[in-house]
């Protein structure tokens, strides 16, 4: 029906939410660190962008945080290094507070890390996001205190580059795909949150 430009590289991550009563599509461009929302049926920016601290956003999630819509983004500088996540209130276009989020504060870790996943559930009537991230690591976070809740989960990939949550027979679930490269398998892991 039409099109839209407004990110100076690649888009990495899109998302579709509410805002306003009007159905938005949340884009998060490579190379200018830059997140757009779009009002879908004007086809036409809907608020500023959004910048964050990083080059990358990797990923993008929505929920709502005591009544307000808020996005979950993964920025990274982009080559597959340290990441971290941001919040942003959605209706005004601002960050909460600042990036939070690694599941290793080792040095170690800080040098090679990045969120490639990201979603959103909710958990015991509190809005948690679930991340997965370049070293095959699952985490959770509760948005409202922004630390993690519970241990950091392990699966058998290398790195996880997809993840979504859902119920399953009545209990909530993530689920996850990541790779190996060295055998270029695909795997998918059902997480219990």
């Amino acid at each position: 029906r039409s099109s839209v430009a407004g990110h100076s590289g690649e888009v990495n991550a899109i998302v579709r939410t509410q805002l306003g009563g009007r159905p938005i599509i949340l884009t998060g461009g490579y190379g200018d660190g830059g997140m757009r929302s779009w009002d879908m049926r004007r086809a036409r920016p809907y608020g500023p962008p959004m910048t964050g601290e990083g080059r990358s956003i990797d990923a993008i999630a929505c929920t709502e945080i005591d009544g307000r819509p808020v996005a979950v983004v993964s920025d990274s500088n982009g080559d597959f290094g340290y990441g971290s996540l941001q919040e942003w209130e959605l209706t005004a276009c601002t960050p909460i507070g600042p990036p939070f989020g690694t599941h290793d504060s080792s040095e170690a870790a800080e040098k090679d890390h990045s969120f490639l996943a990201v979603a959103c559930t909710m958990l015991d009537g509190r809005p948690v996001a679930v991340t997965g991230d370049i070293n095959g690591n699952v985490q959770l976070w509760d948005l409202q205190t922004r630390q993690p809740a519970g241990d950091q989960l392990r699966g058998k990939v290398d790195y996880i580059h997809e993840i979504a949550c859902t119920v399953l027979d009545g209990q909530p679930v993530a689920v996850s795909v990541g790779g190996k490269p060295d055998t270029g398998e695909s795997i998918v892991n059902i997480w219990d949150l």
